[in-house]
């Protein structure tokens, strides 16, 4: 992830909490915080990965 991003953002970025490939984060940074050319905030959404269930089985993990 990198800057650029507007606050409400949400982005792809690595899961760090599991053997996933990504998850979603939110920006939480704007140009009114310290040092807002230097650093961001992101914060991770934790999302849970559930089978759904279609007309001709399970789909999904």
């Amino acid at each position: 992830m990198s800057e650029g991003y507007e606050r409400g953002a949400v982005v792809k970025g690595p899961y760090l909490l599991a053997d996933y490939d990504y998850c979603p984060y939110i920006c939480w940074s704007d140009d009114s915080h310290p040092f807002h050319n230097e650093k961001v905030l992101y914060a991770a959404i934790e999302v849970e990965r559930k089978r759904v269930l279609r007309d001709n089985g399970l789909v999904g993990s």
